[in-house]
């Protein structure tokens, strides 16, 4: 009964918050609260010479409140590394949820000085003088992350595990004229490139499919690679530590040959 009561609430949320469609009323319960971040933790990345990095942690009610609504953001000490003050600030704990309204949000500025590579977490829960709890999205955690520039990640690299090809070769990683893209230069072949796209907040890669690794199969033909078809595989560098770890799908036109990881280490 939870479960279910936990979906209807979670849909509820999406139609009203949002005010989809139309005016009907789709939930006519209390207001509970929750947080309404669609994951229940976010990764931030302090980039190292910006001195701080911030965030709103956002919170809302199934349905939008009556009267003025007090809001107060718990830290979960217990399950928090990080310490206020040292690793962050909040600008107040404290907030009022205006009548007729249904979202909120808590502006949190994450500190460079207290920041490390290996990450740190911030635990919040919520409560109210006037407002229940929903039984859902009652816990939302912070991981934050020191990190560098792409332009100290760029330059060369040791590949130090590959799949067609012997590793250990050396390799050029350049910033392409595409945003958010790097080129491990003649990685498959002189002129074959591999081409990595990126995720700027979270340095996580997509892989464009169709590339060719220059290799053509003695009976299924060219082998091509894009994306490992893995979900649990995700691609990613860390700018800092100017390490790469990339899973790429073999693939032919006959089928493929399987996810394999290919790493990187700057030399």
């Amino acid at each position: 009964m939870k479960k279910i009561f936990s979906v209807l609430g979670i849909f509820a949320l999406m139609f009203i918050i949002n005010s989809c469609r139309s005016n009907e009323t789709i939930y006519d319960g209390e207001s509970l609260l929750l947080f309404t971040a669609p994951q229940s933790s976010a990764k931030v990345l302090v980039l190292v010479g910006t001195g701080s990095s911030n965030y709103n942690i956002g919170f809302g009610v199934a349905k939008q409140v009556d009267a003025d609504s007090d809001v107060t953001l718990v830290i979960d000490n217990a399950n928090s590394t990080a310490k206020e003050g040292v690793d962050y600030t909040l600008a107040s704990k404290t907030t009022t949820l205006k009548a007729g309204t249904s979202t909120g949000s808590f502006p949190i500025k994450l500190l460079e000085g207290g920041a490390i590579q290996s990450g740190k977490t911030i635990a919040f829960k919520l409560t109210s003088t006037t407002l229940k709890n929903a039984v859902f999205n009652q816990n939302f955690t912070i991981n934050v992350s020191l990190t560098c520039p792409v332009s100290s990640f760029v330059g060369k690299f040791t590949n130090t595990s590959n799949y067609i090809y012997a590793a250990g070769g050396v390799y050029n990683v350049v910033q392409s004229g595409v945003a958010n893209q790097i080129i491990v230069k003649d990685f498959f072949d002189v002129g074959l490139d591999l081409t990595l796209n990126y995720d700027p907040t979270t340095y996580i890669i997509s892989v464009p499919s169709g590339q060719s690794t220059g290799y053509v199969h003695p009976k299924y033909g060219l082998i091509q690679v894009t994306q490992s078809s893995d979900a649990s595989q995700v691609s990613s560098f860390n700018p800092c530590t100017r390490v790469m770890d990339v899973y790429l799908k073999y693939y032919v036109s006959a089928g493929s040959f399987g996810n394999k990881k290919i790493s990187f280490t700057g030399s």
